[in-house]
């Protein structure tokens, strides 16, 4: 049982200790979104952004209850970087976007990032409209290089870190509203690459899927422990370790996840028994059109199945 705060000693220690496992399955208790935090656009490192939230109470016992939330997964990312003395990020692209070519995965740096008080500009009224509700963006995580030299000051490299960018690769991302498209508020994801941050194509997201079904990423076993959905009081919650795990309406079994966040949308579901990955990217915050996607997905199995 590996506590989290064998990694991370100085996080405030709280009524209950929880556990990494917890903290994936979204059982440990830690607090989501409060107002406009889903919007953020400081340039915060993994390590400063738990100010956030770490001097919150747990919000229930450890693994009593489930919530997902993003900041979950900031503490596995910063557990990971302190275990490994290697930078969240940087262990990401050694350990998974190279050796499974992923050349288009990247962490985000949007030019505006820097400007410090876009976010305080906006209304309040504003970013409640963009926000919809914040399901997630892939919990997209694990990464790493060399773990010597590179154990000083990763907390503090968030700005080097990010000359790996490519802004101009970036597509410009929208919101809507009653009245219509417009582009999105300015947010800064570096800090929660781990619950979304991620920059990526639908290309690159199904050969991560591809991946599993070949058995390129994990050993069977430890596969296993990931997509087994966990049980809160003796019921399912649909979600195991960082995954959706379920079934659609026809009763076909699937892992994957949904994400939304501001001025993104996607879908990313592997169908075991079918080997198919399904990889959707949209560059607009929730358009409400999960049931058209469905419907799409329904329609290419289907059709798989006939020809088969």
């Amino acid at each position: 049982m590996l506590l989290f705060y064998t990694y991370v000693h100085y996080y405030p220690k709280k009524k209950y200790d929880f556990t990494i496992r917890q903290l994936a399955s979204h059982t440990a208790g830690i607090r989501g979104y409060r107002g406009t935090e889903y919007g953020l656009n400081k340039p915060y490192s993994i390590k400063e952004s738990i100010k956030l939230f770490k001097d919150d109470e747990l919000l229930f016992k450890p693994g009593t209850d489930y919530l997902y939330n993003s900041f979950d997964w900031v503490l596995i990312s910063l557990a990971m970087q302190e275990a490994s003395g290697v930078p969240f990020e940087e262990y990401v692209k050694m350990k998974v976007l190279q050796p499974l070519g992923m050349d288009h995965t990247f962490w985000p740096d949007f030019y505006y990032a820097q400007s410090g008080q876009q976010e305080e500009q906006q209304s309040n009224s504003d970013l409640i409209e963009e926000s919809g509700q914040i399901q997630f963006s892939f919990d997209e995580q694990d990464e790493e290089p060399t773990l010597e030299a590179q154990s000083i000051s990763y907390e503090n490299n968030a700005a080097s870190a990010r000359s790996q960018s490519r802004a101009s690769d970036v597509v410009t991302f929208y919101s809507k509203n009653r009245l219509g498209f417009r582009e999105a508020i300015p947010v800064d994801n570096f800090y929660k690459l781990a619950g979304g941050g991620f920059l990526s194509t639908t290309e690159d997201i199904a050969k991560f899927g591809q991946a599993f079904l070949t058995g390129q990423v994990l050993n069977s076993a430890l596969q296993n422990e990931f997509l087994t959905a966990q049980k809160v009081n003796g019921a399912s919650v649909y979600y195991g370790l960082g995954w959706q795990v379920s079934e659609d309406s026809k009763g076909r079994p699937f892992y994957g996840h949904v994400g939304n966040g501001v001025g993104g949308y996607s879908n990313f579901f592997v169908y075991p028994k079918e080997q198919m990955v399904f990889s959707i990217l949209t560059n607009c915050t929730n358009l409400k059109i999960q049931p058209e996607l469905d419907e799409i997905i329904n329609h290419l199995i289907s059709s798989d199945e006939a020809i088969q």
